[in-house]
This record gives structure tokens, C-alpha cells and sequence, in this order.
């Protein structure tokens, strides 16, 4: 989606929220810079030094999805959590 649609659908949510008298917690056509923001983690800095490859990257994301699906078919205990 170009930035400029992006940033007019946060325009229009944020008068839609005005308009019901709702004051949501994220200014949200600042979210547009961060969203389309080119943001990158030198690899020195990070997988580098503790030895993590490209491959070991792509298995973890590929073990995360596996886990949300499995989650959500609820093939997969999970725990609760309870914020205080």
C-alpha cells in the first residue's frame, strides 16, 4: 500500500474517532512514518557475535507461525497471562 493511501486511512480513522467523542492513545498518522520507516540492525551488532545464521533466523519464524496456527486450532496448550 503507497505511504500516502496509509497515511489518509489514519486521517480518516482519527476523525472517525473525533467524531465519537474517542481519544485514542497513538497519534496515528505519526504511525505512518514508522510503519514505512526502513529500519535495520547492523548484523554485527546482533546475530554476529552470538553466532546466529540466516538459516537459524528462518527457523524460528517458521517455528513462531507453526506455533500461532497450532494455537489457534488449539492443537497447543498455552498459558495465561495476567497483567497487574
Amino acid at each position: 500500500m503507497p505511504k500516502f493511501l496509509f497515511n489518509l486511512g489514519t486521517k480518516s480513522m482519527l476523525k472517525q474517532q473525533k467524531k465519537n467523542n474517542i481519544e485514542g492513545g497513538l497519534y496515528m498518522p505519526r504511525l505512518c512514518d514508522i510503519q514505512y520507516g526502513e529500519l535495520y540492525i547492523d548484523k554485527n551488532l546482533g546475530s554476529v557475535p552470538l553466532g546466529v545464521t540466516e538459516d537459524d533466523i528462518d527457523a524460528a519464524i517458521g517455528d513462531s507461525m507453526k506455533l500461532c496456527a497450532d494455537i489457534l486450532d488449539g492443537k497447543a496448550k498455552t498459558i495465561g497471562m495476567k497483567g497487574e
